[in-house]
């Protein structure tokens, strides 16, 4: 069982990485001037991956298994999903002139 969590890890972590080029073009596009801000914005957020990796951790520790620990990787997955589908798009009212 162990192992096939590990395998699990690996491959959302595969994943992610090749999904990176499309989630940062998506977030930095139309921006104009403010391109090199939310860039940097952007970039710092990746810090999140490592901490909620460290999490996933501790909780599988508390719990003594990684069996409920998937519950936030399924929510923080949903949350890209949503960005993915609505949050990438800029709304009127926001788009500079």
């Amino acid at each position: 069982m162990v192992a096939q969590n590990l395998w699990f890890l690996v491959a959302i972590g595969l994943l992610h990485s090749s999904m990176w080029s499309c989630i940062y073009s998506l977030s930095i596009r139309g921006l104009q001037k403010y391109t090199s801000k939310a860039s940097g914005v952007f970039i710092s957020a990746v810090f999140g991956g490592a901490v909620f990796t460290l999490i996933q951790g501790g909780l599988a520790d508390l719990f003594g298994s990684w069996r409920w620990t998937w519950s936030l990787t399924v929510l923080c997955e949903l949350v890209m999903l949503a960005y993915a589908v609505f949050g990438y798009r800029i709304r009127e009212q926001d788009q500079l002139v």
